[in-house]
């Protein structure tokens, strides 16, 4: 019986880096997608946040624009009516009781 005698080749690829843990590297580029991704919805909900403040700060200041525009409005009724009583000659005036 003869004995075969076997070729041994050495691995040679530019595939494989045996110094190196792909399954780390894998694992590091998903948690930095995952953290990318992060950012960028806290990023938007700071965007979201700052334009619902300016709009409540515009919405004040139109509130404090109306009441100024009652209070101009308000005072002009006196004047009105006194206008309305000089012109006219008559001056209505209503008395009421309270018991």
């Amino acid at each position: 019986m003869q004995v075969q005698r076997m070729k041994f080749y050495p691995l040679i690829s530019q595939d494989v880096d045996v110094g190196r843990n792909i399954g780390a590297k894998l694992q590091a580029r998903d948690k930095q997608k995952q953290i990318k991704k992060i950012a960028t919805k806290l990023k938007k909900a700071e965007e979201r946040r700052s334009l619902a403040v300016a709009q409540n700060k515009k919405m004040l200041a139109e509130v404090q624009r109306m009441r100024a525009k009652l209070a101009e409005a308000e005072s002009c009724t006196p004047l009105a009516m006194a206008g309305s009583s000089t012109r006219t000659g008559k001056l209505g005036v209503m008395w009421t009781t309270i018991n």
